[in-house]
């Protein structure tokens, strides 16, 4: 079920948005590298289209960012322009499916690693911080 405008903007101005994201990347042509267009948010703008394919219907929780800075604007993470992110890969895994609109999101946010087993030591020491994640989560949901 496609969001109202009303939920599109308190979700875009939350504190979580430039944590999360969703399902939708700009189209590339063919001739067009496949990481073409990933960090162009303008995908993002206003418009009925976007209000049509946008859905809390299903969330993808990923466990936390990568180990590059996030950008500060609403919606750009899991829009990375590295060369070395694979994000692109959602966008062709995600095109022309029911899961195209979903939401997107880290479950720690503020922790950058790309290695998981080094996730779990740090949480082992700071238990803090997972009882703080979990709160914050409940709340993005």
């Amino acid at each position: 079920m496609a969001i109202s405008q009303e939920k599109y903007d308190a979700i875009k101005s939350s504190p979580y948005s430039p944590h999360a994201s969703w399902t939708v990347w700009q189209a590339i042509e063919e001739y067009e590298k496949p990481k073409a267009r990933m960090g162009d948010l303008s995908v993002f703008e206003d418009s009925p289209e976007l209000l049509q394919t946008l859905h809390t219907d299903i969330v993808f929780v990923a466990l936390n960012s990568a180990d590059r800075d996030i950008q500060p604007k609403p919606f750009s993470a899991f829009h990375d322009t590295s060369p070395y992110a694979m994000d692109y890969k959602m966008r062709y895994a995600f095109k022309d499916t029911v899961l195209w609109g979903s939401y997107l999101t880290d479950f720690f946010h503020g922790l950058r690693e790309t290695d998981s087993s080094k996730v779990k030591v740090f949480l082992a020491a700071h238990p803090d911080f997972l009882h703080h994640s979990i709160a914050r989560f409940n709340e993005e949901m």
